[in-house]
């Protein structure tokens, strides 16, 4: 009896070994769902990258087949590409995609929790890794560039100079306001250069690179 104890103990040891470890994917709970394609963007910029179908989705592990389905039923009429024209829409949109396919049904949610216990085998997580860096790739080169009449995007830099006093002013020696959107030219070397400048949400670019090719 004794050694029938003990082989019944190694077997529920083993049994344990194989069994998956409890989720740890996921988000602490529901997100409130976005109301715009702008809003669902900004989600994805603005939180720690995200590898797994649940967080993509603004899941907790735990969540019900109904919520998988009013997420990704939200977040794709949001970030459909060809009504959200945001730079990285179209990324956004193709991993809500694979982070629902993932898990919507109960068959292919339980392989993929399942697929948890090996998860640099798991092909979805890289697949959604590379998105994640992708959007906000395009996002960044969107907010230091800019589209030009000859098709291609030129480069504006943010500069390190205020938006109260972004304006130089040469007959007063002073520097002035500018407004949202504003467009001017200073002369730098005694006149010989002409640097563009304009201010946007705040940020004073400069854009000559943009401006002498239009």
């Amino acid at each position: 009896s004794g050694i029938s104890s003990i082989r019944q103990l190694d077997i529920r040891h083993l049994l344990r070994l194989h069994e998956p470890e409890a989720l740890m994917w996921g988000l602490d709970e529901n997100i409130t769902l976005p109301t715009t394609g702008e809003e669902a963007l900004q989600r994805f910029l603005s939180t720690p990258k995200c590898q797994d179908a649940y967080g993509v989705l603004g899941l907790q592990a735990s969540c019900t087949e109904e919520d998988v389905r009013r997420h990704y039923k939200r977040l794709s009429a949001l970030l459909n590409p060809e009504k959200n024209m945001l730079e990285g829409a179209e990324e956004a949109h193709e991993m809500i995609t694979k982070a629902y396919h993932a898990i919507s049904t109960p068959e292919a949610r339980k392989e993929y929790n399942f697929a948890r216990i090996r998860p640099c085998k798991n092909d979805l997580h890289h697949e959604i890794g590379k998105l994640w860096s992708r959007i906000r790739e395009r996002v960044e080169e969107a907010r230091n560039s800019m589209y030009c009449d000859c098709g291609r995007r030129h480069s504006r830099i943010a500069l390190d100079i205020r938006q109260n006093e972004a304006r130089y002013c040469r007959r007063c020696k002073t520097r002035h306001p500018a407004r949202a959107n504003d467009i001017w030219v200073e002369t730098r070397l005694c006149g010989l250069f002409w640097v563009y400048l304009t201010c946007c949400d705040g940020i004073v670019y400069d854009i000559t690179d943009w401006a002498t090719c239009e």
